[in-house]
């Protein structure tokens, strides 16, 4: 006997106020399957980054120096950014 069927004959049998909650009950589980947000597979980025990457990928960038120098140095030296020349 299928799913299906062992299901139909079990609602067939059952009261009429039983069968609304199984009614309610089968509704619930498919809201339930449909707003489940599906887990990102691994690996499915992969493909999207263009290698390899620029010659100044990994420079200093002068708009994070001043940000930085101007607002955490007084606050915390260690963060402070030093010019690697």
């Amino acid at each position: 006997m299928t799913t299906e069927a062992a299901l139909l004959n079990i609602a067939e049998n059952l009261p009429d106020d039983l069968k609304i909650e199984l009614l309610h009950y089968a509704e619930y589980l498919m809201n339930k399957s449909l707003n489940t947000p599906k887990k990102p597979l691994a690996g499915s980025m992969k493909g999207t980054f263009i290698l390899p990457l620029s010659e100044d990928f990994d420079a200093p960038l002068e708009d994070l120096r001043s940000i930085c120098n101007e607002f955490c140095f007084d606050r915390h030296p260690r963060f402070y950014l030093v010019s690697r020349r």
